[in-house]
């Protein structure tokens, strides 16, 4: 959340969220993203640590697409940035309905996810001895830029929301949301009262609602003799 902002003319505007496409450089920010007396292009100079390739310590209600730890490497970028401003919406909207003044992935969080990173890449060709961008364009320094794991890897850990790796500042009481007592569906005429009664459960386990979204039954599995179908073996490259 940025309170405000000055314009290439020094015009200051008082506004809400700003959003800000960088250029292709995989090293550049701009503008300067200052947090207090910290300036996020300094703080990730030499070593990049987001929160799930969206978050960065320290920098309150600031959200990026293909940040750091972003799976750029292993399959289309569209797929990515679709699932990742699902994720940024589903922030924004907690933060309008919960009366929160800003939001910050924890430092705590973030070691321990880049800590993950890090044993994964050094068991992959990313981690050898050579110059890439996913190294920040040297030999010797970790990789920074790639997620631990495949494309729908990815997908599937930012699905959900995980709200206890964030720490949340509120405007005042932090129930305030609770609003009137009545619900929204109550104000509406057209709609069932009683939808919560229902014929058979919803699936809330993540691997049901996981088998429902990735249409689990509807390849056909190859046959490890004839070899016939589709195979995939990533579960034993990377158990």
């Amino acid at each position: 959340m940025f309170p405000s902002i000055f314009s290439s003319h020094s015009l200051h505007r008082p506004l809400t969220y700003a959003i800000h496409a960088s250029r292709t450089n995989s090293t550049h920010l701009s503008p300067p993203i200052v947090a207090g007396d910290k300036i996020l292009q300094d703080v990730w100079a030499q070593d990049p640590e987001s929160y799930m390739g969206m978050g960065a310590a320290d920098f309150p209600s600031y959200l990026m697409i293909l940040g750091p730890n972003c799976p750029v490497g292993t399959g289309p970028l569209v797929i990515t940035i679709e699932a990742q401003t699902d994720y940024i919406v589903k922030m924004i909207d907690h933060w309008q309905t919960h009366n929160i003044r800003s939001y910050t992935p924890d430092a705590a969080v973030i070691r321990d996810f880049v800590a993950r990173q890090d044993r994964f890449m050094a068991k992959t060709v990313w981690g050898g001895y050579c110059e890439s961008w996913y190294k920040s364009g040297s030999c010797n320094d970790k990789v920074t830029a790639l997620w631990c794991g495949s494309t729908l890897h990815y997908l599937e850990a930012i699905r959900q929301v995980r709200f206890e790796d964030w720490r949340f500042e509120y405007e005042g009481n932090r129930f305030t949301y609770l609003g009137n007592g009545h619900s929204q569906t109550e104000m509406n005429p057209d709609v069932d009262l009683a939808y919560s009664v229902r014929n058979e459960d919803e699936p809330l386990a993540r691997n049901k609602m996981t088998n429902i979204i990735n249409k689990t039954g509807s390849v056909i599995v190859a046959d490890e003799g004839t070899g016939e179908g589709v195979f995939f073996l990533w579960d034993r490259i990377f158990p």
